[in-house]
């Protein structure tokens, strides 16, 4: 329960709402607040000391708080940046006291350290593609002994949502050859609480989901007997931190138990006694004390052990005491001591199921091939499931696995805990579009793939659908509220073109790269193998002669053919991009996108051929300024629509220096009437207006006046590494084919 004074602006006024909300904080943010709307969020009096806006756990925990929308105040949060993100913990499944070294992302995308591990009140992991699953935590391991055999159970979450899961292993090896082994896998709202496994590895596991208390003083201490000098009781041993149903106590032999005579081994047995005193809430003994006497028989060298369980009938902390009760054999070569392996104490936990996930319940089994390994080092191979996208606004009507890019975009754009973006707001059409051209372009359907596991809280939706996007070679932007995006590939016809007239005064630099003591000369990626999942670093130039590497993370780039080409468009840019321009455009350089062609007309050019058009005569146009052609080469005109966008048509020399003739009508009519919208043109043979293409890096139109623009020089070299190279075609043709209609 939350109580929340909300603040809004009515007839010019800050008028408080109170609301008495049955949830979280965070969670009547997420049902009130919108996407885009600036809001702080006070506990206590209203006072900047007070903030807690940009604490989730303080927002997740507090009780009574001033929730304020404030609009253009630039150190607001937006929710879109935040709050969406932080939603993902209102998925976290309630789990139960576990020991962890609380890291915030999980080991599905670390280079080292790669196991499972507890990250309670940390996002869920959103998998993507194809990935290696180092599963989350939720219940701590617990074993028993049945049949001197040590089993082991856990409780893992493999991801959000429905994922396919397959090579389960324990380290390096599949659960299902290691015999006795045995996992169960549970899709979303199921658990071993409710229902069976969707998929079942070995032989059913017959345990519920527990929180599980593990003592952290019984550490193998040996349980000496009454005819050794030093013998005492060993313990007491007491949970005071954790109430359980359950209490159960492991003692072993870890070299066997067996009596030598001479050159065979007979039986042997130890005897041993374990006292539990049931504790209240005073950490008093309350009832009467368990005393339970055990034995311990073998008769050879391999590990032996017992599990005592006492079940309390209730909720109780508890004290264990143990002491062995028959003599040590201090004759021959016998083998009978016995230790303290383990006390565990096991509590129910409320949960039916645990949310919209994908959870995984292990047994593993410790023998001879891995009695070492005390720490689970449970992983599996886990495939992103959605309903793909079909076009045309139809969606499949069943999950199936998918490794596309794009595919993962569009789930997690509309999902209500990452993008929560209506389908009216992605140009989902647009997005599969390029995802077939990617593979086309390829000609492998790696080149379109992306897998990678989102675990930070910290990541925006605008960073998570860039990642995706990047991976496939992609540029993604919005148009007014709606997501699309852009196949980077080598172009011939520039999409705008910028003239003086269409920039601001003063505006325009250019710059060469000439400091090459200061350039980066080499680029070093790291991606992901697809056969053993791991990280790997590719190099280029391969020999690492490069002393000044450009470092790349190409976060969810799987495979070598897909790094190598990245690592290829990466290092061509270095060698090839050699000179940059920023200016300020007029309004309609906001229509720029990344990546896609432009012209710039240098302003600093003497002689430069652009202005625009005085008159219409037919085909024949009237130029603001004189131009001269060259001889044998083709010249084109570019006229600047309404709309920012080009048309090239070639033109034809008539022989007088401020007219030109126009081999066909053009698309949209000349204006030549008020000198403010007068039609702008761009003049030239196909090397000069060539040398002025540039790509956009850097749009920022957010002065509402100009937009600015960076940009670097374009070049067909960026793509030599590609696997095949377009046909492009003449300028002119290729020009209108793009913009005919």
């Amino acid at each position: 329960m939350a109580i929340i004074r909300f603040y809004q602006k009515y007839e010019s006024k800050m008028v408080p709402e109170v609301i008495n909300y049955d949830g979280t904080v965070i969670g009547w943010i997420l049902e009130n607040i919108k996407d885009g709307q600036n809001f702080k969020v006070y506990a206590g009096e209203l006072c900047e000391e007070n903030e807690i806006s940009r604490d989730i756990d303080k927002m997740q925990s507090a009780g009574d708080v001033s929730v304020i929308l404030i609009s253009g105040d630039p150190v607001t949060i937006i929710i879109a940046a935040v709050v969406a993100i932080a939603a993902t913990l209102l998925l976290a499944p309630d789990i139960p006291n576990i020991q962890t070294d609380s890291g915030r992302q999980s080991p599905n995308n670390s280079l080292t350290d790669r196991r499972n591990k507890a990250r309670p009140n940390q996002r869920i992991p959103d998998i993507c593609g194809k990935v290696k699953s180092i599963p989350d935590v939720i219940a701590s391991e617990y074993s028993r002994y049945v049949n001197n055999k040590e089993e082991r159970y856990g409780y893992y979450c493999i991801a959000r949502n429905q994922v396919q899961v397959e090579e389960i292993k324990d380290g390096d090896t599949l659960l299902s050859q290691i015999d006795g082994a045995s996992a169960g896998v549970y899709y979303p709202n199921k658990s071993p609480n409710n229902a069976s496994p969707d998929i079942q590895i070995g032989d059913p596991i017959d345990q519920i989901v527990y929180g599980v208390y593990q003592s952290g003083e019984a550490i193998g201490q040996t349980i000496l007997a009454p005819n050794e000098e030093d013998y005492t009781v060993l313990g007491e041993f007491n949970n005071t931190s954790v109430k359980c149903q359950k209490a159960m106590i492991n003692v072993y032999s870890p070299n066997g138990m067996y009596a030598q005579s001479g050159g065979s081994r007979t039986s042997k047995s130890v005897n041993y006694r374990i006292t539990v005193v049931k504790l209240d809430e005073e950490k008093n003994p309350v009832g009467s004390q368990y005393v339970i006497d055990e034995t311990i028989s073998g008769n050879n060298s391999n590990e032996k052990g017992k599990t005592t369980e006492v079940d309390f009938g209730g909720d109780f902390f508890f004290r264990v005491s143990v002491q062995r009760t028959s003599n040590a054999d201090f004759s021959g070569q016998s083998a009978d001591e016995i230790k303290l392996k383990d006390i565990f104490g096991l509590y129910e936990v409320e949960n039916e199921y645990f949310g919209n996930t994908t959870t995984i319940q292990t047994k593993r089994i410790a023998n001879a091939q891995n009695a070492a390994i005390r720490n689970p080092e449970i992983n599996c191979i886990a495939t992103e499931m959605v309903y793909k996208y079909l076009g045309n606004g139809v969606f499949e009507d069943s999950l199936s696995a998918n490794t596309q890019a794009m595919q993962s975009l569009i789930r997690l754009a509309i999902d209500p805990y990452v993008g929560r973006r209506d389908v009216s707001e992605l140009d989902m059409d647009n997005l599969i579009s390029n995802q077939s051209l990617v593979e086309s372009y390829f000609e492998s359907e790696e080149g379109g793939q992306f897998s990678c596991t989102f675990d930070d809280e910290n990541t925006s939706a605008q960073e998570t659908f860039y990642t995706i996007a990047s991976a496939a070679f992609c540029q993604i932007w919005r148009e007014g509220r709606v997501l699309t995006s852009y196949f980077e590939r080598p172009q011939s016809i520039p999409a705008m073109v910028f003239t003086h007239r269409s920039k601001a005064p003063n505006s325009e630099t250019w710059s060469r790269k000439t400091s090459q003591g200061k350039r980066k000369d080499s680029v070093e990626l790291t991606y992901t193998d697809a056969d053993t999942y791991k990280k790997e670093v590719l190099y280029f130039p391969e020999d690492r002669s490069g002393r000044n590497p450009k470092k790349v993370e190409a976060k969810g780039v799987k495979g070598k053919s897909q790094a190598t080409w990245r690592l290829m468009r990466e290092y061509n840019k270095l060698v090839y991009s050699k000179e940059s321009v920023d200016f300020s455009a007029t309004i309609e350089g906001s229509l720029v996108k990344p990546m896609q062609l432009i012209s710039v007309v240098k302003g600093t050019r003497v002689g430069s051929y652009d202005g625009e058009i005085l008159s219409v005569d037919g085909l024949t146009l009237e130029l603001s300024q004189e131009i001269e052609f060259t001889e044998g080469d083709d010249h084109f005109v570019l006229l600047k629509k309404r709309d920012g966008t080009l048309e090239s048509i070639p033109a034809i020399d008539i022989g007088e220096p401020r007219k030109l003739q126009i081999e066909y009508a053009p698309q949209e009519a000349i204006y030549t009437g008020s000198s403010e919208l007068k039609t702008e043109f761009s003049f030239g043979n196909e090397a000069r207006l060539s040398g002025q293409l540039v790509i956009p890096l850097e749009i920022d139109a957010s002065d509402g006046k100009y937009a600015k623009i960076s940009a670097i020089n374009y070049s067909d070299r960026y793509y030599d590494g590609d696997p095949i190279r377009v046909n492009k075609g003449d300028f002119n043709n290729d020009f209108n084919n793009d913009f005919g209609g």
